[in-house]
């Protein structure tokens, strides 16, 4: 390690508290910022000589930890959010109207009107098209539920896409329509259930550029939250924007990216195992096999509660086209992740595992097992099921799930101790844009499981996990997830130095609590592509140094000047001053 070219290669982050799972914390580690590869860590005097000064970093005793695996996103669909109407947080049908007015008022050129965040247990009722109307009688409107698994309609939106009084329900899902005694008994209220992209497909597609702006937009927020993988959950024609971004250099993240399977005879989705470049990926197919809890849509075994006394929800294949489903990915090379929330659902999915006779070597992964029972969880054992779990839903959904789960299916209701208890591999995600891809705040969820601000109220701390088990979750079990736990989720020799820093003088690991509002002032891929792009640093705030890294990485400039001209005209919008040192 004496010669130049070798210390200029290598990069000594010490004087930090580098997370080690069940032993003591490193003080430092070494790695080659070339192949990207760890070379040491330890705990004692770390080894200044090895590498030259400008790549000797200290980090001011802060906690280090494995780079974070947000393991179930929509980074497209949530990049497009960010531009809709934000429902999100109404506490009425009136304060949606208003939202709505302002939207459209501040949009006039805007085609189509979309939204999404609205719930109904907050709004007070369901919304219906006559609300959305009243507001917009001209422009057509949709907006989807938090969920996403169910959308409103007003009355020009339904007439664009042939929806009526004779329209059937389409497989799979259901449209609401006003009952008998109603003056427009018969016809739609606007409610549309579990089809929603469906029957509106032509209106919701975007531009390549519009997809690619916000593919692009989800990556800049999930950078800023300390995320270095996602397991992004796509559509078919967002392969070739990712391929770009490899090809031009500008892909900061590495991507395990996941079709979905009921795409692939219309278009043409990656063949399982295709790879481009070193960061994207693909070795996995989405099947949905029911709905969700919100909208009473989740497949479950007891009826719900409420009016209707016979509604179990939607299982959106029959047995045996779940079957042929499952076992054409299978024939095809792909691995398997499927939606399943009702206990319903869970059961249909592993029958058809186990009728497709998928191997535990190919960890199938059944996303959100939101409700469960005994004997769901023991075939899953048996079948190496991956469980992938949304710890933010909790804090979400407890506010009224005991309304509509019947007591018979509480039990196992997001029962994430009871999964790890029972060798279950579990990983974490927030599957945004029904959340907001905020691991650490993932991490808080799963340790304390809090339903209110003030901290009083949580829902069953008998299914709290501990520290390490949540960090797990969105390190270890996410690497376990894309068959990468040989050099990913962990910082050891030989492992990719993919490792965020905390920006907060009190370590979260040892006062969890702060897991709820730390940031995080750094984070790095192991790559040779993201190693140039980080060779200026702003001291000043981590908001700061996260939009350096973001718009080196996005813009793809290569002339440091341009780089800081442009990431400082932000900040002086913002009203800050940064300080620029060229290292």
């Amino acid at each position: 390690m004496d010669s130049v070219t070798n210390k200029d290669r290598l990069t000594l982050i010490h004087n930090a508290k580098i997370y080690a799972f069940d032993e003591a914390d490193y003080s430092w580690m070494l790695f080659d910022n070339k192949s990207g590869y760890i070379r040491a860590l330890g705990r004692r005097d770390p080894p200044i000589n090895d590498a030259t000064p400008d790549n000797v970093i200290d980090v001011n005793g802060r906690r280090v930890l494995p780079g974070l695996h947000e393991s179930h996103i929509h980074l497209g669909l949530y990049g497009l959010t960010l531009t809709y109407l934000d429902a999100s947080g109404c506490r009425s049908v009136d304060e949606l109207k208003e939202r709505l007015l302002i939207f459209a008022k501040n949009n006039p050129n805007r085609k189509w009107i979309h939204g999404h965040g609205w719930e109904q247990d907050q709004l007070g009722r369901y919304p219906a098209r006559a609300d959305l109307d009243c507001v917009c009688p001209d422009q057509p409107v949709l907006l989807f539920r938090v969920c996403g698994h169910i959308a409103v309609a007003n009355s020009k939106a339904l007439q664009l896409a042939g929806i009526g009084r004779n329209t059937p329900d389409p497989e799979g899902g259901r449209i609401d329509r006003y009952p008998e005694g109603h003056s427009l008994c018969g016809e739609p209220t606007g409610v549309i259930r579990e089809v929603s992209e469906k029957l509106f497909a032509e209106f919701l597609i975007p531009t390549e550029t519009d997809m690619s702006s916000a593919i692009k937009e989800s990556i800049r927020h999930c950078l800023k939250q300390g995320v270095t993988s996602v397991h992004a959950l796509e559509d078919h024609y967002t392969w070739g924007i990712f391929c770009d971004l490899v090809d031009q250099g500008r892909l900061p993240v590495r991507v395990f990216y996941v079709p979905y399977w009921e795409n692939r005879k219309s278009q043409k989705i990656p063949e399982a195992g295709q790879t481009r470049g070193k960061l994207l990926s693909c070795d996995r197919v989405k099947i949905f096999s029911d709905g969700a809890l919100g909208p009473c849509t989740a497949a479950v075994s007891v009826p719900y509660k409420g009016s209707d006394k016979n509604n179990k929800g939607l299982l959106m294949h029959t047995q045996d086209d779940l079957n042929k489903l499952v076992s054409e990915a299978t024939s095809s090379g792909y691995r398997l992740e499927i939606h399943a929330i009702g206990d319903a659902a869970a059961d249909a999915v592993l029958t058809s595992l186990e009728a497709g006779k998928v191997a535990r070597e190919k960890r199938p992964i059944i996303v959100h097992c939101q409700i469960l029972r005994t004997d769901l969880i023991e075939r899953m054992d048996s079948l190496g099921v991956i469980a992938s779990i949304q710890p933010q839903f909790v804090p979400t959904d407890a506010r009224w799930v005991g309304d509509v789960l019947p007591e018979d299916l509480m039990e196992y209701a997001y029962a994430w101790k009871t999964l790890i208890n029972s060798n279950i591999q579990c990983c974490g995600g927030s599957d945004a844009p029904v959340e907001s891809p905020r691991p650490l705040r993932g991490i808080y969820d799963a340790i304390f499981r809090y339903t209110d601000d003030n901290r009083k109220t949580c829902y069953r701390s008998d299914q709290c996990l501990t520290v390490q088990e949540a960090i797990t979750l969105y390190t270890k079990g996410g690497a376990f997830t894309t068959r990468r736990e040989h050099d990913l989720g962990q910082l050891l020799p030989g492992f990719q130095a993919d490792f965020i820093v905390l920006d907060s003088e009190i370590d979260p690991v040892q006062c969890p609590e702060e897991f709820s509002t730390t940031k995080v002032s750094q984070d790095r891929i192991a790559s040779e592509e993201m190693f140039k792009l980080n060779q200026i640093n702003l001291r000043t705030s981590q908001e700061t140094k996260i939009e350096v890294l973001i718009t080196m990485m996005l813009c793809r400039s290569t002339d440091p000047a341009n780089i800081i001209v442009q990431v400082t005209i932000q900040m002086r919008e913002k009203g800050r001053q940064p300080e620029v040192v060229r290292k």
